[in-house]
């Protein structure tokens, strides 16, 4: 299989991922404020999705091609780009663990929080 052909299933999964993650994000954004401040928080964690997504992207480019930049022989060039994709790799997933690490720090409960006994769901329907 070329690896032209194996782009497209990769993005379209790659795609869905992103999809639930960013709608399932955005609904327990508006569901943890008021229903009056529930459009500003949707907003503005849109922007800033876009925005962090541009940065992202522009920086893991800029490492990719300050690595894979080389004036040598096209031979020579098919290893410098891969070692450049494994270096932007590497990077993207360590920012992946700092990121998961954070997540899992801030959603832990503070002593205070643990004391507290948990409100119940009006209306849930439960």
């Amino acid at each position: 299989m070329r690896g032209d052909a194996l782009l497209a299933p990769l993005f379209a999964v790659g795609g869905l991922g992103l999809g639930i993650n960013f709608a399932a994000l955005t609904g327990r954004l508006t569901g943890a404020v008021s229903a009056r401040h529930a459009p500003d928080i949707s907003g503005v964690s849109a922007t800033l999705m876009s925005i962090g997504g541009s940065i992202g992207v522009a920086a893991l480019g800029s490492l990719y091609l300050a690595l894979a930049r080389t004036g040598t022989p096209a031979v020579h060039h098919v290893a410098t780009a891969v070692h450049a994709f494994g270096v932007t790799t590497a990077v993207l997933a360590g920012i992946g663990v700092l990121a998961a690490l954070a997540a899992w720090r801030a959603a832990r409960p503070t002593s205070a929080q643990a004391a507290e006994p948990a409100p119940a769901l009006a209306g849930a329907g439960y």
